[in-house]
């Protein structure tokens, strides 16, 4: 079990070390990374999660980042022992450059490949959405048209963004490509909240 540090991104900002600290005291055993690095280097974070016994399940990045064969996410990914990457993209890019997300989709996991890691695809509520005149979802192309591409779920946002699936069975039929799973809960607003407290059935 890891806590996505993206969670916690403004504790973070006002104290990185601590807060890792705090979440180690916690209980956290792990951590996944999401575009910032408390202005460390490479060595220096490394060096940071080992004292704190913090292991790093995977790192969430812009795409354009993950398509640089000399970028630095793949500098951390190699210090920390990372082996998954993470990206998504907005519904303005996938309504207005469909094509040319997925060229960087597949940009990316061959530069990830070269320094042997995966790519996950992290996806939001307006991935599940089915653009004008198709007949499958954004999420559903994506995952089916990229050789390669792995899935990163998210059960808060599979809730908001069809309402009417079954979470679980959801999960199954991807299971083969879903390294890593983000747990969370939604109110009847649709905020997420705390596991438990809100609509999701959480056994």
């Amino acid at each position: 079990v890891a806590i996505q540090l993206y969670s916690v991104r403004q504790e973070l900002a006002a104290d990185f070390k601590g807060t890792l600290q705090k979440l180690h005291d916690i209980g956290y055993r792990a951590v996944e990374l999401a575009f910032f690095y408390g202005g460390l280097k490479p060595d220096e974070l490394a060096a940071m999660l080992h004292e704190l016994q913090l292991k790093v399940c995977g790192i969430y990045e812009q795409p354009a980042n993950l398509c640089k064969e000399d970028a630095e996410v793949y500098k951390y990914a190699a210090k920390v022992n990372c082996k998954y990457l993470t990206l998504g993209f907005s519904l303005k890019d996938l309504e207005e450059r469909f094509a040319e997300c997925q060229k960087i989709l597949h940009q990316a996991i061959h530069v990830a490949a070269g320094h042997g890691l995966k790519v996950c695809y992290h996806a939001h509520a307006h991935e599940f959405q089915v653009p004008k005149g198709g007949n499958s979802s954004y999420l559903q192309r994506l995952l089916e048209e990229t050789p390669g591409l792995l899935f990163e779920a998210d059960t808060a946002w599979i809730k908001a963004g069809s309402p009417q699936s079954n979470i679980p069975n959801f999960l199954r039929t991807h299971e083969k490509i879903i390294p890593l799973l983000h747990l969370k809960d939604l109110n009847e607003d649709g905020k997420v909240t705390e596991i438990g407290k809100g609509s999701i059935d959480f056994p």
